[in-house]
């Protein structure tokens, strides 16, 4: 004798989302290596102090090693630059572009607003596009900043 499988209702499965958390974080400071150019040439170093970012607490994996891929090869151009000039190669331009762009690529991902302002003060409206008009040095900070907040180790609770 063969059962025949009793037909059930499907209840609605309950509606899930990825848990996504977000806070607000602070730039952080500029590399050591572009401090270091600023004092070079007798400039101010820029600060970013009060400038913040809304961003993931949690990286995107796949976004994450992208730039670290791309990271990592624009150090082996730069370790496999024999030259010691001042014109960079086309190999460490190139490095360069594709590190920045993978740079901008991280941030874009990760931020979804910030408190950012122009030269007169103004706001700078969040948006994808405006990532483009950044400044370098912002736009450094700012990855600095989620790497930052994103490789603390928890506090333990006690």
């Amino acid at each position: 004798m063969t059962t025949k499988p009793r037909s059930r209702k499907k209840a609605a499965a309950p509606q899930r989302k990825m848990p996504v958390r977000r806070r607000w974080i602070p730039l952080a400071e500029l590399p050591s290596d572009r401090r270091e150019f600023y004092e070079e040439i007798g400039e101010e170093v820029p600060s970013f102090e009060g400038w913040e970012v809304q961003c993931r607490i949690g990286l995107i994996m796949g976004v994450y090693n992208e730039t670290m891929r791309t990271m990592q090869r624009m150090g082996q151009v730069e370790r496999d630059s024999k030259e010691e000039s001042f014109e960079p190669s086309i190999d460490e331009m190139g490095a360069a572009s594709e590190a920045f762009t993978s740079m901008i690529n991280f941030c874009r991902a990760h931020v979804s607003d910030w408190n950012f302002v122009d030269e007169e003060g103004e706001p700078i409206p969040y948006s994808n596009e405006a990532w483009i008009q950044l400044d370098s040095d912002l736009i450094m900070c700012t990855f600095g900043a989620i790497q930052n907040q994103t490789q603390k180790a928890p506090k333990a609770t006690g």
